[in-house]
């Protein structure tokens, strides 16, 4: 492992968290401001967390740079940004809209956003760390709803003091995975600045109740991932499913072995239950801070995106980590994109956006190294994102991007080398179901057509994931 990769991250451990007060009900109205940048002077963003409801892409958090004259600005973002998915639009011209939040509404990087699609509402604050940037102002750890309103920003709202005691009372995950899906919020991992090497422990938050799931004891086997990457899947299973690939863990990260992402992670949300299960095809090689983002086919599959992310290592080297793997359920088989890798990133954010369309967003340039009077944490903000406002579509029917998002769009069919794949083996892996209660999880699904992108899974590495 490298040594430069493991510094940063024992440097990550033990930054304190962000400041979060308790706060009425606040309505702010959206605005440019804060946190949007010109494409002419974006530069880089980065360590943010993203998600789909109601036809808009919201960003929240993590730290951006930008020209100013012959200088470089480099600041954690302080306000919510949103994207709206209704109209077609090209990432150079497309409208990012800042929402502001009142004081005392977490600023974090590393952090994560659980969606509750029947109320509408985002909440967020429960897990991040501080940004690297800026006054790195201490916070203690709590929970926050955004309500979105059509004729202005939305309304921010505490609820240190209605949500469940275990957000005010335990250090703030810095390294979780995040996702949630049918009204629950899920953690998974809860080492955090304040206890840097402490993992294990899974949550399941039942948000519409305001209640904790007594999950205790029900882990992945293994080590629990950090920097990992997580999706919420509504298509198998009573409640849907979990799916976890990928990432590092302390020990593993001392010991220098990695973890493969020839195995993924199971949980049936229902039976409160997880499961492995090996993957063939043509694997990712091992890679943290990815992003990861899925959608269903019209051909009744669901197909995960994983781009990005890196191995600890900085400069020209990283370049074969510029790569994009698609996993297809139900057969878990990886095809990867057939592109040259030219710019590698990671920190980054995905979010499926409709059809077969996912949105990926910004990400620190891992191909630049430590000199002059960067650090490696700032030397990969010190370069123009090739993507503008480092936003690019991923097509999951053709493996292909995109500078174009296109609205109102349906599942489309598997791209030809998956559908393929499945005209030649089946829907079952190749390998077999490491178990027969994993083949019965799997023998029924529950597909919908939909154009809704906010029906789709959505994610990022180690931090959201969501689904109706």
């Amino acid at each position: 492992m490298n040594p430069t990769f493991l510094l940063l991250l024992l440097v990550r451990s033990f930054v304190h968290a962000f400041p979060h007060i308790r706060s009425s009900s606040t309505l702010l109205s959206s605005r440019q401001a804060d946190g949007v940048v010109e494409a002419s002077s974006f530069l880089r963003r980065a360590y943010h967390s993203s998600a789909v409801l109601n036809r808009r892409v919201y960003i929240d958090g993590g730290e951006v740079s930008y020209k100013n004259g012959e200088e470089i600005t480099y600041m954690y973002s302080k306000t919510l940004l949103w994207i709206d998915l209704t109209d077609d639009w090209e990432n150079e011209s497309v409208p990012l809209l800042s929402s502001p939040k009142p004081p005392g509404v977490p600023n974090l990087r590393h952090g994560g956003i659980w969606v509750d699609r029947s109320k509408g509402v985002l909440y967020t604050g429960f897990a991040g760390s501080t940004p690297h940037f800026g006054d790195q102002a201490f916070s203690p750890p709590g929970l926050w709803s955004f309500n979105p309103s059509k004729s202005s920003g939305g309304f921010w709202k505490s609820l240190n003091g209605s949500a469940h005691e275990w957000f005010t009372s335990q250090p703030r995950p810095s390294k979780a995975l995040v996702a949630s899906g049918r009204g629950y919020g899920f953690l998974l991992g809860l080492e955090s600045d304040a206890a840097p090497w402490r993992s294990g422990s899974f949550i399941t938050y039942d948000i519409p109740d305001s209640e904790m799931l007594d999950t205790s004891g029900i882990e992945p086997p293994g080590e629990i991932p950090i920097f990992a990457g997580t999706v919420y899947v509504p298509n198998w299973g009573g409640r849907g499913i979990l799916i976890a690939v990928g990432g590092g863990s302390p020990s593993r990260l001392l010991n220098g072995r990695d973890i493969s992402f020839e195995t993924v992670h199971i949980y049936d949300v229902e039976a409160q239950r997880w499961y492995d299960q090996k993957t063939t095809g043509d694997i990712p090689q091992y890679r943290t801070d990815f992003c990861i983002a899925g959608a269903v086919s019209s051909n009744r599959t669901h197909e995960i995106l994983v781009y990005g992310g890196w191995n600890g290592q900085l400069g020209a080297g990283a370049t074969p980590y510029d790569s994009a793997y698609v996993l297809t359920l139900p057969a878990f088989h990886w095809a990867r994109a057939d592109y040259p890798p030219a710019h590698p990133r990671h920190g980054l954010s995905c979010d499926a956006v409709g059809g077969s369309q996912i949105l990926a967003i910004g990400g620190v340039d891992t191909a630049q190294e430590a000199g002059g009077n960067d650090d490696a944490y700032t030397a990969g903000f010190r370069t123009p994102d090739p993507f503008p406002h480092g936003l690019a579509i991923f097509d999951l029917s053709t493996l292909t991007w995109s500078a174009a998002f296109r609205a109102k769009q349906s599942p489309q069919a598997p791209a030809p080398k998956i559908q393929d794949y499945y005209n030649t083996h089946g829907r079952t892996p190749a390998t077999g179901f490491s178990s027969e209660p994993l083949q019965a999880l799997f023998s029924t699904d529950a597909f919908r057509p939909t154009d809704d992108p906010g029906s789709a899974v959505s994610g990022a590495s180690h931090r959201s994931s969501t689904a109706s």
